[in-house]
């Protein structure tokens, strides 16, 4: 592709934000993703996708766009977090951001986030997230205080840019976790002193039907496990409320999977029975 001395120019001279999707059978959505990250206004980016080899056309979509593409691979993977795991090791930007097949970015996401690292005062950088329910409805993620990070996933994801190099001071995704590991990766950031910093600006476009909003009974229990695995390093709170807390959310996760599994455990008794 035909570069300019213009295009040249910005490109050694701006901060490189490098944008990572991963995917798996999401074939009708991909492309809403990928052209929300091409058509950034903001122009030194480079796009890594990690297709985990879908089978329902989701590779065929990415394929049109593959010249566009710094790096793109179909292969099995151990989850989405070792899918993210590999993509940010292909990465060579400044800073890195993480979109998902079923979300997008607003067309101005990079450029409202990028002045902030310039500024030099932030290593992880988040803003709003729109979310979108089965229904159409929509909602906003709140600007929450940080130390609600010892309770729940409080910052927005798929709205967060990270300095590549907090990557390799802390480290990349915890694969042992199947949906908390983006929680784990930023609280184990918050607790070891990493500079966050919220912009009031709507970045990114969030689905609901991904598996930390279907199976929300796994995921809270592995919540409660990764806060309890920080507790030692809350600096900000008292400890004692917290371990209150934790303690009334364990008894609301373990009624909630009380309420899920026993219709089926009262059928199996039933059909024993009988």
């Amino acid at each position: 592709m035909f570069k300019s001395k213009m295009e040249d120019y910005w490109d050694m001279n701006t901060i490189k934000v490098s944008i990572i999707t991963v995917s798996y059978n999401a074939v009708d959505t991909i492309e809403q993703t990928i052209l929300s990250v091409l058509n950034q206004s903001y122009r030194n980016v480079e796009y890594i996708i990690i297709d985990g080899q879908s089978t329902d056309g989701t590779q065929e979509v990415i394929e049109k766009y593959k010249d566009k593409l710094a790096y793109y691979v179909s292969e099995p993977d151990g989850g989405i977090f070792d899918a993210m795991n590999k993509g940010i090791k292909q990465a060579s930007g400044d800073v890195i951001g993480i979109i998902n097949s079923d979300d997008w970015y607003e067309l101005d996401a990079v450029a409202n986030i990028v002045p902030c690292f310039e500024s030099g005062d932030a290593e992880i950088v988040y803003g709003k997230s729109r979310h979108i329910y089965l229904d159409g409805s929509v909602s906003y993620s709140e600007n929450m205080p940080l130390s609600e990070l010892w309770m729940h996933m409080s910052v927005s994801h798929p709205s967060c840019f990270v300095k590549r190099e907090v990557y390799q001071r802390k480290g990349l995704f915890d694969t042992k976790y199947r949906i908390a590991g983006d929680y784990e990766f930023m609280l184990g950031c918050y607790s070891s002193g990493v500079k966050f910093k919220y912009i009031d600006k709507v970045i990114a476009n969030f689905r609901y039907g991904g598996i930390s909003t279907t199976d929300t009974v796994a995921a809270a229990r592995e919540t409660l496990q990764v806060a309890k695995t920080y507790m030692d390093k809350c600096f900000d709170c008292d400890r004692e409320t917290l371990l209150k807390l934790w303690e009334q959310k364990d008894l609301e996760v373990r009624l909630r999977e009380m309420f899920l599994y026993y219709p089926q455990i009262l059928e199996n008794h039933l059909t024993q029975a009988f």
